[in-house]
Formats: C-alpha cells, sequence, structure tokens
C-alpha cells in the first residue's frame, strides 16, 4: 500500500509543477498564432500572455466533456503525462502554424 500511495502522492506533485508550465507554453502557442493569423487577417489587437492564458483555458472548459466516460487506460494515465502530451501537441501544432505563416 505504502507504494501505491508514494506513487499516488509523486504523480501529484509531478502534475502540480507540470501545471504553470502546460499553461504558460499553451499560452505562447495562442499568443503565436493569434498574431500570425487572427490580427492581419482580422485585424483584431494583439493579446498578451494573461489573456492567452484565459482564452485557453475558457477553450480547455469548452471543449473538455467530464461526464463522457474515457477508456481505462486513458482515465489511469497520469496527470504530468496528459500535461506534457498536451505541452509537445501545442508545440508540434506551433510548428505547422509556422510553416502556414511562411506562405502568408
Amino acid at each position: 500500500m505504502t507504494d501505491n500511495y508514494d506513487s499516488t502522492v509523486a504523480n501529484f506533485f509531478a502534475g502540480l509543477l507540470m501545471l504553470p508550465i502546460t499553461l504558460l507554453v499553451r499560452a505562447f502557442v495562442l499568443r503565436k498564432l493569434w498574431t500570425w493569423f487572427i490580427v492581419p487577417g482580422l485585424h483584431a489587437p494583439v493579446i498578451e500572455i494573461p489573456v492567452a492564458i484565459g482564452i485557453s483555458l475558457i477553450v480547455t472548459l469548452l471543449v473538455l466533456h467530464p461526464g463522457i466516460k474515457q477508456d481505462e487506460k486513458y482515465a489511469a494515465t497520469p496527470f504530468y503525462m496528459k500535461s506534457l502530451a498536451s505541452v509537445l501537441t501545442a508545440l508540434f501544432g506551433l510548428g505547422l502554424a509556422w510553416l502556414v505563416h511562411l506562405f502568408l
């Protein structure tokens, strides 16, 4: 029981450390995409990091459906691994957007 408890506590603190990193990376990527595509296309104002964090949280709340049953494998994945996947997905999206941005 102690090993399982220690693992749970370690996963909790690892996830807690990943949370601000995830928020900042996703906000940075959103800000870049906004600056590259929304500002010139819609003549919208440039957004700052705190606004990008807020938009990212709003989108997450709108897209996340906690009532929907997830498969057991995903549900058992530690939070820090889900956060890392979110960061890597955002950076991959930034890379793709950068390539598209080159053709504007």
